[in-house]
């Protein structure tokens, strides 16, 4: 699985990178070897003026899956990663089940 991480309108601070690739790596762990390419893409919609306006979007891809696009907005870009994390790797984790079941069915007996 390769993960990109990219910014906007905010700084990527190595441990802001560091936190991301944590949470992304432990909720796709299981699903790990299904996936090509993770992308993340953090940012600031407001800027300085501050609010709920840090995103965090993770576009998931593998063969035989559709595309998962999951977005989260937060007032502290870590909560956004956090959550985001969270729901691709329940998502993703759901897809490759329905997948699994789907081709047993297809199998003739």
């Amino acid at each position: 699985m390769r993960l990109s991480i990219r910014a906007r309108g905010l700084e990527l601070s190595e441990e802001l990178r560091d936190h991301v690739m944590r949470r992304i790596f432990f909720a796709l762990s299981r699903v790990s070897p299904v996936l090509r390419r993770v992308d993340v893409t953090l940012e600031d919609v407001n800027g300085p003026k501050g609010g709920i306006d840090k995103v965090c979007r993770v576009r998931a891809r593998g063969p035989g899956l559709r595309e998962i696009v999951i977005e989260e907005r937060a007032s502290d870009v870590t909560v956004a990663v956090d959550l985001a994390s969270s729901r691709v790797g329940r998502t993703v984790l759901r897809a490759v089940e329905v997948r699994r079941l789907t081709s047993r069915r297809l199998v003739p007996a």
